[in-house]
């Protein structure tokens, strides 16, 4: 499977490694459940912006897809 969310490793040293483990868990509960992936594209630390690409594929368990908006909030509340 890969990392769970790819390019965690460019919040090492922004989170503390407990805050990683909990974001690591979060994301691989939504790609459990959901069939969503998080990728961070990029931080910039002084503006303290982070950009992610949030995805939900096909999910063979159940039709229902997240709105957009639904998946920034969920990007959000992960982070």
């Amino acid at each position: 499977m890969g990392e769970v969310i790819q390019n965690l490793r460019y919040f090492k040293g922004i989170f503390e490694d407990t805050a990683l483990e909990e974001i690591a868990f979060g994301a691989s509960l939504h790609r459990r459940h959901s069939n969503i992936t998080f990728k961070i594209i990029s931080i910039f630390p002084p503006k303290k912006a982070i950009t992610i690409e949030v995805r939900q594929e096909q999910n063979p368990e159940s039709d229902q897809y997240f709105s957009t908006k639904r998946l920034v909030l969920l990007a959000r509340d992960l982070i």
